[in-house]
């Protein structure tokens, strides 16, 4: 039962498969539980019960939140997963997509450029007719309309006011830090996440998520932008996570 679970395991933290823990009856989830917070900090002492059967009742109720769970340690709930971990939180950037700086990247040519540690970001340029499918199981790729775009896009983290036009809205925005809501990512990962702008700064892309509706692919365009996000290989330490719930749904 923990190995159909584990998603990834550090030293400073451990992921879980929420999906599939509500799988279990109440006891083996409760040992399986016990058994990710004594292997993050096997002298704890002071784990309780109730500290337990909280962490149960948000994996149960599908919400996003935090548990402290004594001494160092916290709980983190999302709909997809459970992560049990310091309470630094230095552990998200192992996890999840994070920025450190802002920068540009120039559209020109194919490029990669260095996200934030263990993580990458990469552009490339291709006619319409070598791309066989807009529709892409991958959360972290996407395909844009090219000759929408000038020279270059930017890659930052959430600034206070951001709004998004998410494929598929056709009119009107949201604010971005209700599209984190609604999406329930979770907290410690939505102020370093990267977004992807066009050179006016309008968002055109959230990694992980939807990619903007006025950069869409339509039957006009001619000339596709691919952007990807990568996890480095070597930054494994037992299995790719698995990703976010929403699929890049691409349409004219």
């Amino acid at each position: 039962s923990w190995n159909s679970v584990i998603l990834q395991k550090q030293a400073e933290f451990i992921q879980l498969n929420a999906q599939n823990l509500r799988e279990f009856s109440e006891g083996l989830l409760r040992r399986i539980i016990r058994k990710a917070v004594y292997t993050i900090q096997p002298d704890l002492r002071d784990l309780t019960f109730r500290n337990v059967e909280n962490v149960i009742e948000k994996i149960h109720a599908k919400s996003t939140g935090e548990i402290d769970l004594q001494e160092n340690l916290i709980a983190v709930i999302s709909q997809n997963e459970l992560i049990i971990g310091n309470k630094s939180k230095n552990w998200i950037k192992l996890i999840y997509p994070q920025i450190q700086n802002q920068f540009w990247m120039n559209l020109l040519k194919a490029d990669t450029h260095q996200l934030s540690e263990g993580w990458n970001i990469l552009i490339n340029i291709l006619p319409r007719n070598e791309v066989l499918s807009f529709n892409t199981d991958d959360d972290f790729s996407t395909f844009l309309d090219y000759e929408k775009l000038e020279k270059q896009i930017g890659v930052r983290s959430k600034k206070d006011g951001d709004i998004f036009q998410p494929i598929g809205m056709k009119s009107g925005k949201i604010k971005v830090s209700d599209f984190f809501i609604n999406e329930k990512l979770i907290q410690p990962a939505r102020k370093n996440w990267p977004l992807i702008t066009d050179s006016k700064d309008e968002i055109i892309w959230i990694p992980g998520y939807k990619p903007c509706h006025n950069y869409r692919i339509t039957p006009e365009t001619r000339m596709i932008l691919q952007i990807k996000i990568e996890k480095d290989r070597r930054s494994y330490s037992l299995c790719p996570p698995e990703r976010l719930h929403i699929k890049n749904h691409l349409s004219f």
